[in-house]
């Protein structure tokens, strides 16, 4: 997942772990759908709130591979994916584009 701001130079904290600046490239677990914060200096928070599903290709990779496959697969998340992979974040209107 990748995150712009405008203004460059936002902190990226998730789930209480700071993550660096904008612009930022995170490898974040789709199976738990965490809130992404950024911060910068005069400017108000601003709040992403990411979203998962489940990929139509991974349920019939499963089904073929059953039942080992598809155990595996509902354990370890593997056919979870980010809705959403790239996020821009202006500052300066408090938007967040998709």
């Amino acid at each position: 997942m990748s995150i712009d701001s405008l203004p460059e130079g936002a902190e990226v904290t998730v789930g209480g772990v700071e993550y660096g600046n904008t612009p930022a490239k995170l490898k974040l677990s789709p199976k738990e759908e965490p809130i992404i914060i950024l911060t910068k200096e005069n400017y108000e928070p601003l709040k992403i709130q990411t979203s998962s599903g489940v990929g139509g290709g991974w349920i019939v990779l499963g089904i073929l591979t059953f039942p080992v496959g598809l155990i595996v697969d509902a354990v370890t998340g593997c056919w979870y994916g980010f809705d959403q992979k790239h996020f821009e974040v202006d500052f300066n209107n408090s938007s967040v584009k998709k």
